[in-house]
């Protein structure tokens, strides 16, 4: 029997980048995706505003658009049942993301990261009498604060009999979720 198992936790961030503004990179910027890095930046980070609820009512719209200026989404009459309600994080009574700089970011967050934090493997090769069960397993997985995400990349079951292949079962992805 021989096991091998490897775990890996990564994270990268930039320490030197050539950006005097403070442009942060998100989709409400509109720069590229090479731009916007900034020191002491996670690499692969997330930005976005923070919702609070639903619309459950339109006396409830009607009730927030009269303290919160949403207009950065849309115009106030386009708001209806069941969209988000975005929450106004600086206080500053309108939720937007500001001028995009880490200065004045308005009400942007970092709200997640697009980079794997955990790389692992598992390989166990069994073999008795010229049986032989060999299982390869990888994946990668990342915590987002409640939610533990797992994607497992590389599922490889073979099993052979006297160096003839029996049994050869190959999965590519299998995601599992735990909240």
């Amino acid at each position: 029997m021989e096991l091998v198992s490897t775990f890996f936790n990564y994270k990268a961030v930039v320490t030197k980048y050539n950006n005097p503004e403070g442009i942060i990179y998100n989709n409400h910027t509109g720069l590229a995706a090479n731009k916007g890095y900034y020191e002491g930046m996670d690499l692969g980070e997330i930005w976005g505003y923070r919702a609070d609820d639903l619309f459950l009512s339109n006396r409830e719209i009607d009730d927030y658009l009269r303290k919160v200026d949403l207009t950065a989404f849309k115009s106030n009459d386009l708001w209806r049942r069941g969209d988000l309600k975005y929450i106004d994080t600086n206080g500053d009574g309108r939720v937007d993301g500001g001028k995009g700089t880490l200065s004045d970011h308005g009400d942007l967050q970092v709200i997640g990261n697009t980079t794997p934090k955990y790389s692992f493997g598992i390989n166990l090769n069994l073999g008795y009498k010229g049986f032989e069960v060999s299982t390869l397993l990888q994946g990668v997985a990342k915590e987002i604060s409640r939610l533990l995400e797992v994607t497992i990349c590389l599922v490889e079951i073979t099993i052979t009999l006297k160096n003839i292949l029996i049994i050869s079962v190959q999965r590519t992805q299998m995601d599992i979720c735990l909240v």
